[in-house]
């Protein structure tokens, strides 16, 4: 998929998702009658507005698009790319155990967020379970 076709799907995505955002707003109004669900109804379709908008904007633009990738893909492609010690696989070379502790690092990180978010979320059901508790029904 070409990233022209790929940005067309996305905007496309995009604009459903507000549209569908828009409903859950409506029935929120219709539920409860808030001006929070209002205001959310308006923020929803003018974004899906703005997105068809764009979308008309970018086809509009991007006509000719494919003629100047086709134009510039020989100046990426006229050099030889050399690869480092990495990507030929020197296992005893310093920049592959720099580039593994680095991976091992950044997994690690990775790691403590999302624990840290899996935290968060037991503690807000946690919360929300002992306040459902002491609630007089």
């Amino acid at each position: 998929m070409s990233l022209k076709a790929f940005h067309i799907v996305f905007i496309l995505i995009s604009v459903a998702l507000c549209l569908v955002f828009g409903g859950w707003g409506y029935q929120r109004y219709m539920d409860e009658n808030g001006v929070l669900a209002l205001g959310f109804i308006v923020a929803s379709l003018g974004a899906s507005w703005g997105l068809v908008l764009y979308l008309k904007w970018f086809l509009r633009k991007s006509k000719h698009l494919g003629l100047l990738m086709a134009c510039l893909i020989p100046i990426f492609y006229s050099t030889p790319a050399m690869a480092c010690a990495v990507c030929i696989g020197n296992i005893d070379s310093p920049m592959t155990r720099g580039v593994k502790a680095a991976v091992w690092f950044l997994l690690g990180v990775v790691g403590l967020v999302l624990a840290g978010f899996g935290g968060i979320f037991l503690y807000w059901s946690h919360r929300s379970r002992l306040l459902s508790q002491s609630q007089p029904k």
